[in-house]
């Protein structure tokens, strides 16, 4: 990338996917760029200082309960996006335990899941898929 003269760039990272906010909790986080290494239009190279970035987290939910999966965000935009993913989520879970006992021998079961119990595969992905109630706690 070219940066003109006075020009400048900037970067925006999401990090809620990277790291669990919810288990570390509130507080204030710090992200410092590991190197600043800039290369003039004279393959001059710079090291620029970068500074820290300062984050404060005052709340963390959890988007899925750990008990039946549903779907809880502030944004309703983002909650119909996270309800139309978890529904494709079951979908699939859905398909892969049909799979798991139409094919009780399949190389597909090995190499997804080894020498695991079929049995035990099979019910955790149909409790993904039906999201069952007693199924009980996920994590």
């Amino acid at each position: 990338m070219t940066i003109p003269a006075g020009g400048n760039v900037s970067v925006e990272h999401s990090l809620g996917a990277n790291y669990d906010y919810v288990t570390a909790g509130a507080g204030k986080y710090s992200f410092q760029a590991a190197h600043g290494h800039f290369q003039t239009q004279d393959l001059e190279l710079l090291d620029v200082k970068i500074d820290a970035v300062e984050v404060e987290i005052t709340e963390a939910e959890e988007l899925f309960s750990t008990q039946t999966t549903s779907v809880t965000c502030p944004n309703s935009s983002q909650q119909n996006l996270l309800a139309t993913y978890l529904a494709e989520a079951r979908a699939l879970a859905g398909g892969a335990a049909y799979d798991v006992n139409a094919h009780p021998n399949s190389n597909q079961f090995r190499t997804y899941f080894g020498n695991n119990d079929r049995g035990a595969v099979w019910w955790q992905l149909d409790t993904i898929a039906g999201d069952l109630d007693q199924a009980g706690r996920r994590m």
